[in-house]
């Protein structure tokens, strides 16, 4: 147990700081969460302040983190391990109830290598699904009330996380409570009747939930808080192309793409699939094995199969890497079953991990890097032209200036958003009204620096909303600098800054 742990400790580690103790810079939608926690740190709320279209628990989490041990650029790379080994010793505990003894590491091991590989993108996704895991844990040692009510605690945890995986866990819960407590041949004297468990199980998830959103629809009103967390999603962020099912399906071109290749594939097969491939094998095997196994595998079945279900409407590989946890177990599950075959596929699987595990820290570490030191701490960049944007605007702007459009920017640099909103996009996802306001909040209170987009990559579309912006950025600020991004000229983000002489 302690060489598993540690093991973990160091993969994670050394995927997330250089061995001297430098943190890599974070990368995608976690900045965006990282920056909405410094917001709640400097007094600002969700849903009032600032839009979000999830429940904040992400971002309350991450103000904690800064309160506690500052704002630091160690703390954001931090969490990544934190979190890490919380699935480890979720995914490990609950295969001790449902795989031989020698077996209990392999699903962690998977998960590490193939599915979370160390540095992910840390947004509200891996922590819904780490509640959800953690409240599926607490119902394999067996339903009592008490542990029902344990249960519905963690899925309203996991709930204000992302609304949609956390409700979808609730369900399964409930459904499995409802089935187990039918397929109980003899119930033990006094165990609790259906209603009572259902009673369990919905109260405290009920009560949990009222008692927090009810805080945000008493300050930012019922109407903002119902938009923005029901309404909104489905009108409008299916108009991001970026949610095609296969749309991130990495090319191959070299033996290098394949390393990358391997993870994403793993994941692909794995969700949805491996459920019902192992509900088929539960049916046939479900007369050999003890009820308490045979519940278990159930309970974890129905928690994948609805996760699934919260990420149908756009699968992005992104979202389906967060929730393949319970997927890995029930692959790890059907390699312990006996048989040649699956001994081998076990086997070259486990082998595949083990080199995983190890190429990929020593990559991390052996990779080109550069050192910046930022307002918020010396940070380790793996991309050049995105550090040589990091040290340029470092170099000309001061910590606590207004800035607008780049979160990542931002957040190291311990710039101030004047806004509200996080950033202004072509797509109908970014609505009319929320540029006429930060347009309104920028007249009042005009940043030094803002990020467009250039023209050619903008691609504007029949949904895009930001000419006001466009045209107010053109009139009060002059193009200081242009940092083509991702290696390619079509992609590049352009600097502006606002005249001397300009009053908006």
């Amino acid at each position: 147990m302690a060489i598993a742990v540690a093991g973990a400790a160091v993969f994670l580690y050394l995927r997330n700081f250089l061995a001297r103790g430098i943190p890599f810079q974070v990368f995608g939608d976690q900045q965006q969460f990282f920056t909405r926690g410094l917001c709640i740190v400097h007094g600002q709320l969700p849903f009032r302040d600032f839009f979000a279209f999830v429940t904040p628990g992400n971002e309350y989490l991450y103000a904690a983190g800064f309160r506690v041990f500052g704002v630091h650029a160690w703390v954001l790379s931090a969490w990544s391990v934190a979190t890490g080994l919380a699935f480890c010793w979720v995914l490990t505990r609950i295969a001790t109830f449902i795989l031989p003894e020698r077996f209990r590491f392999l699903p962690a091991l998977l998960f590490l290598s193939f599915d979370y590989q160390g540095a992910p993108d840390l947004t509200h996704h891996w922590f819904s699904t780490l509640a959800g895991l953690a409240a599926a844990a607490v119902l394999m040692r067996g339903v009592t009330l008490t542990r029902l009510a344990v249960a519905s605690a963690l899925c309203a945890v996991a709930t204000l996380f992302t609304q949609t995986a956390g409700f979808a866990v609730f369900i399964a819960v409930a459904i499995y409570v409802v089935w187990q407590a039918k397929s109980e041949s003899h119930p033990l004297r006094g165990s609790p009747a259906i209603p009572a468990r259902l009673a369990a199980i919905c109260l405290p998830y009920g009560a949990i939930l009222a008692i927090v959103l009810g805080f945000f629809a008493r300050v930012a009103g019922f109407g903002q808080l119902f938009f923005q967390l029901v309404l909104f999603a489905p009108r409008y962020f299916s108009s991001d192309e970026r949610n095609d099912y296969l749309h991130q399906f990495p090319p191959l071109h070299g033996p290098s793409d394949l390393l990358r290749f391997i993870p994403v594939l793993f994941v692909y097969l794995l969700v949805p699939y491996i459920y019902a491939i192992g509900l088929f094998r539960l049916v046939r095997v479900r007369e050999t094995m003890s009820p308490a196994v045979r519940q278990n595998l159930v309970l974890l079945n129905l928690v994948g199969i609805l996760l699934f279900a919260s990420v149908a409407n756009s699968p992005r590989l992104f979202r389906l890497t967060t929730i393949a946890a319970p997927a890995i177990l029930i692959f790890a599950w059907l390699l312990s079953q006996p048989g040649r075959a699956r001994k081998m596929v076990r086997d070259t699987v486990t082998c595949i991990a083990l080199a995983f595990a190890v190429f990929l820290p020593i990559h991390r570490q052996i990779q080109w890097h550069g050192l910046l030191s930022l307002p918020i701490g010396r940070t380790a960049f793996i991309d050049p032209l995105e550090m040589r944007e990091f040290a340029w605007l470092a170099a000309h702007s001061h910590p606590g200036q207004r800035f607008f459009n780049n979160s990542g920017l931002a957040l190291y640099l311990d710039l101030r958003n004047p806004t509200g909103l996080e950033y202004i996009t072509t797509r109908e996802f970014t609505r009319p009204e929320w540029v006429a306001r930060a347009v309104a909040a920028m007249e009042d209170d005009p940043p030094a620096f803002v990020v467009l987009q250039s023209e050619a990559a903008a691609q504007s579309s029949p949904g895009d909303h930001s000419a006001p912006f466009r045209n107010f950025v053109q009139r009060h600020y002059d193009r200081v600098a242009v940092f083509p991004l991702n290696g390619a000229a079509a992609y590049q983000e352009e600097i502006w800054q606002l005249r001397a002489t300009a009053s908006p």
